[in-house]
């Protein structure tokens, strides 16, 4: 075999447990080519390859063979195929297999609809740096982010967190079941998060991991992403999205449904993609109290119902969201005009 090049393409069935939709691939294929064309199938493990003199590394060439391939192979959802450089000496085809595996190997990352080639593992690099692991910590911040998006029934903030996913748990040599653990324990919380606070959405939040499933099935960054951002969206609009109430009103309905949460002006301003300043006049203007009041009150109400039940006072701090029990003291005879201690001797007004 007396080539003046030589090159292997290397192809991929996405989710396959056996050889025969590769030993299907392999026929048509073959079938493909004429025994003019310098082009040899064969199988190569859990690809499938290509050697041949093309040369191929333009991304046009590359697009026009994946649709050709595409046209040819309609039983064969969700494949994959990688060129390894151009060598002139049949003894160095090994490095063409290499690099052909390599992008075979980071193709989680690819989203393109050509094949993959040499240059793009240095693009996909670039578009995602390298990222350390996510901590438990950063993880319960993302997805009480993708909580409070849903929360508010909003796809804008979804798509700001999935932004915020990528941009903090995407990267270039991570492998690709730790990316989709990652997010999918995120997704898992959040959406857990979201039927322990409101259990009247728990009828529709049943089908959650399912679709959680499908999404981790996915054989690319973007088409996970796309899965689970159309079933979000179709929850949102199970549960109530689309409404046309004005940001406020939102507002303080997010605030009476998560009052016991940690929660701060700064964190809704980014939840609501407001300017915290320009939010709380906005807030002020609505309600007559600036933020921190107006959760305060709400919190106290609450709390005056946990103490008529006879909960105890550093109980009931905890209940509806102050961490210090001395705080909550504070607070509480600022507005009911009397300690909880007290407070809790009385009987409920009829």
């Amino acid at each position: 075999m007396d080539w003046k090049r030589y090159q292997i393409v290397l192809l991929e069935i996405h989710g396959s447990a056996d050889d025969a939709p590769l030993a299907a691939l392999r026929r048509k294929l073959s079938g493909h080519f004429d025994e003019s064309d310098r082009v040899i199938v064969f199988p190569a493990g859990a690809y499938e390859a290509l050697l041949w003199d093309r040369g191929m590394s333009r991304e046009d060439d590359a697009a026009h063979c994946y649709a050709v391939w595409n046209a040819l192979l309609p039983d064969n959802k969700g494949w994959f195929a990688a060129a390894g450089g151009t060598v002139t000496d049949i003894s160095l085809i090994g490095q063409s297999y290499a690099e052909a595996a390599e992008l075979l190997h980071h193709r989680f990352l690819f989203h393109e609809e050509r094949l993959m080639l040499p240059g793009d593992l240095t693009l996909m690099a670039e578009s995602y740096p390298e990222k350390a692991p996510l901590d438990p910590t950063g993880e319960i911040e993302l997805s009480d982010m993708l909580y409070y998006a849903l929360d508010i029934r909003s796809m804008e903030a979804v798509g700001r967190f999935f932004d915020e996913l990528e941009e903090r748990v995407v990267g270039f040599g991570q492998a690709e079941q730790a990316v989709k653990s990652a997010v999918t324990h995120i997704l898992t919380m959040a959406i857990n998060k979201l039927s322990g606070q409101n259990q009247a959405l728990y009828p529709l939040l049943q089908d959650a991991p399912l679709f959680i499933t499908e999404a981790f099935r996915q054989p690319t960054w973007e088409q996970l992403k796309a899965v689970a951002a159309a079933h979000l969206s179709s929850l949102i609009e199970r549960i109530g999205g689309g409404s046309k109430d004005a940001v406020l009103k939102q507002m303080i309905d997010f605030i009476h449904r998560n009052y016991k949460e940690n929660l701060k002006l700064e964190l809704l301003a980014q939840v609501f993609n407001y300017n915290s300043a320009y939010l709380g006049k906005m807030f002020k203007n609505y309600t007559g109290e600036n933020f921190n009041a107006f959760l305060d009150n709400v919190r106290i109400e609450h709390a005056k119902e946990l103490l008529y039940q006879g909960l105890k006072v550093h109980q009931v701090a905890a209940c509806v969201g102050y961490a210090n029990v001395d705080y909550f003291h504070s607070k509480f005879k600022k507005y009911v005009g009397a300690s909880p201690s007290s407070f809790r001797k009385k009987e409920p007004s009829e």
